[in-house]
């Protein structure tokens, strides 16, 4: 048990430095920035609201060619 006390007030000594704490500090937030832009690189388009897309219009159907002029009716 009195191993376990020393090793208690020795991280509670280290623990009272402000430059260990501000190290710490330091690291996590680049560690945080990092992480952040590895996972955007890795997703594809992020969280976005899609709309959703109407349907195409139908292509409309070209007017079958005519072979010929059609024959004139003689006139009465």
């Amino acid at each position: 048990m009195n191993g376990l006390m020393a090793e208690l007030l020795i991280a509670l000594e280290v623990l009272k430095r402000w430059e260990i704490l501000a190290a710490l500090a330091v690291f996590l937030g680049a560690w945080s920035v990092f992480r952040y832009v590895a996972l955007v690189q890795r997703r594809p388009a992020g969280f976005r609201i899609r709309r959703p897309r109407k349907p195409a219009a139908p292509a409309a159907a070209a007017p079958a060619p005519e072979a010929e002029e059609p024959a004139e009716e003689p006139e009465e």
